[in-house]
């Protein structure tokens, strides 16, 4: 995958954007962060459609904007899907995506009729935009992005207009486009589904500034949605499965959810809410809870007047317990003390790494 060397200042109004970064691009780089955190202006600023825009952008070896120099978007190698599909409502299917295939960088583009196949659009491709579900528009927003062979995809919020059920359906094909054809995704995303199930790396924005970027097969990352609940997303391989449970090793400590439909020695994702995860510090018997972790207490936070969140470390990987004050007190919890993190089975969200 490539390396991507960002240098941007932007000042819009009284918002800044200041990203000096060199991020070394997986196959799906997901961008998390609250609103106005910048992440969509990021996204503009890649692309060449933030013209305010000053520093530097280079992309592999090729430098895409370095003050004076800005290449304008439409020779930028970049393909870029909206929340909008944005397709041309006068063009068939079919049409849009031959008129992004003529607009190709030096005639590079991939073979109409592969994309097509692999997006699976053969039904699509005599019907016009207005005439077709959000799903529907999305797939083909993704195919038109993808036909002229970018070396890099921008992904914002592709799939926020579109219904749970659909979204699922779409995911698949996202996924195929770094696996099939290598081209690595920089994707902008709300959803914590999504995250789970799409991520490789997580970029991680606040107030116009790159904060943290971290890779899932390392020790845990920290994820919290528009609602304030925060949650771990950490990488474990299945080990073994019985009747109704598939038993997941996590860094030589075991951890059981709800039955996967998958091989053993398969690496999948957890995505542990805090809110979920308790504390003891014996180890507990009689309980109808089937995880037992051995942890140790790495760091404490103040949450809020009543809540707070203790960060655990379990061997090589970490997860967050999200308890009241009056019980952080009772248990007279301490940094580095050795105590027991309690995992509901039904309460794991479990995915497959692709």
């Amino acid at each position: 995958m490539i390396k991507m060397v960002l240098d941007i200042n932007l000042q819009l109004g009284n918002f800044s954007l200041l990203v000096n970064e060199e991020i070394q691009l997986s196959k799906i780089n997901l961008i998390l962060g609250p609103n106005g955190a910048g992440k969509t202006s990021l996204l503009r600023c890649i692309s060449g459609l933030e013209i305010k825009s000053k520093g530097l952008i280079k992309v592999d070896n090729t430098i895409w904007q370095d003050s004076p120099l800005f290449i304008k978007p439409h020779l930028r190698d970049v393909g870029y899907v909206f929340q909008d599909s944005r397709l041309f409502n006068n063009m068939s299917v079919k049409d849009n995506l031959l008129f992004a295939k003529k607009r190709a960088l030096n005639n590079h583009s991939f073979d109409l009729d592969e994309i097509i196949r692999i997006l699976e659009l053969e039904s699509l491709l005599d019907r016009h935009p207005l005439t077709l579900s959000s799903g529907e528009k999305q797939r083909v927003a993704i195919a038109r992005a993808t036909i002229r062979k970018p070396v890099v995809m921008l992904m914002d919020e592709p799939l926020s207009s579109i219904d749970i059920k659909r979204r699922k359906d779409i995911i698949p094909y996202i996924e195929r486009i770094p696996s099939e054809y290598g081209i690595p995704i920089i994707y902008v995303t709300h959803n914590i589904e999504e995250v789970t199930r799409l991520a490789d790396k997580v970029i991680t924005m606040s107030s116009g500034k790159i904060t943290s970027i971290n890779k899932i097969s390392g020790p845990g990352i920290s994820l919290s949605n528009e609602n304030n609940e925060s949650s771990t997303l950490i990488e474990g391989k299945i080990i073994s499965h019985n009747e109704d449970i598939s038993k997941i090793d996590l860094s030589g400590q075991f951890i059981s959810i709800p039955k996967l439909n998958l091989d053993n020695g398969k690496k999948i994702r957890l995505n542990i809410n805090s809110k979920d995860v308790a504390i003891s510090t014996i180890f507990p018997k009689g309980l109808s809870i089937r995880n037992v972790l051995k942890a140790e207490i790495e760091s404490i936070n103040n949450l809020e007047e009543f809540l707070v969140e203790i960060n655990l470390k379990i061997n090589k990987k970490y997860i967050k317990a999200k308890i009241t004050k009056k019980s952080y007190e009772d248990l007279s919890l301490k940094k580095g003390q050795e105590v027991y993190a309690l995992i509901k089975s039904v309460s794991v969200e479990g995915m497959s790494l692709i």
